[in-house]
């Protein structure tokens, strides 16, 4: 019988840790990660790899990624799985972020890809107007003094961005509902 340990994907996993107080991943003035990160490799479907996904938001890791998965050699070694890594990286942001979130991500990544595939510029103007008719509505103009908002419409992963992008610094870790992140966005525009 043939040892099905070696049939099963090896998930390269990185991690990040928090950057003193920052809950998400920093980066410097060139791009650079400034946090802590490691790579992780478990072979999926195991005891350790569904314990891991079970504890994984209690780890206190800001950021998870699935860098590659491969599969053992008999030599030894690894061979790299021609895969695409989006299903077990939704897997790993559902246990993570929660499935909304993950859900929100996942389509995120989609539009994302299609942008990048599209070869013609009249394609990637469509596809750009798509992803922007997705995002919430922002309605501004260079001549108004104020921007009209649908707060309400934006998920906590939105609101955390549009927080950062108003403050210029990521929002607390403990701001987790969204009715906390508008009241100090508000705070933040003299709302």
């Amino acid at each position: 019988m043939k040892n099905q340990k070696s049939q099963k994907a090896v998930l390269h996993l990185r991690v990040y840790s928090p950057y003193g107080s920052q809950r998400t991943v920093a980066r410097n003035n060139a791009g650079a990660v400034l946090n802590e990160n490691q790579i992780i490799k478990l072979e999926h479907d195991t005891l350790e790899y569904l314990n891991f996904l079970k504890h994984v938001k209690y780890l206190g890791y800001v950021e998870i990624t699935v860098e590659k998965a491969t599969r053992r050699k008999k030599k030894g070694g690894y061979a790299d799985i021609e895969t695409s890594l989006k299903d077990y990286q939704f897997e790993v942001d559902k246990h993570f972020l929660g499935p909304d979130e993950a859900a929100l991500r996942l389509k995120q990544t989609t539009a994302d890809e299609k942008t990048k595939t599209s070869t013609t510029p009249q394609t990637k103007n469509d596809s750009e107007g798509e992803v922007a008719a997705a995002a919430p509505q922002v309605e501004a103009a260079e001549d108004e003094e104020s921007a009209v908002i649908d707060y309400d419409k934006m998920s906590i992963v939105e609101l955390k961005k549009l927080y950062y992008d108003t403050a210029g610094r990521p929002a607390h870790g403990t701001w987790n509902t969204k009715a906390k992140l508008i009241a100090k966005i508000k705070e933040k525009t003299n709302e």
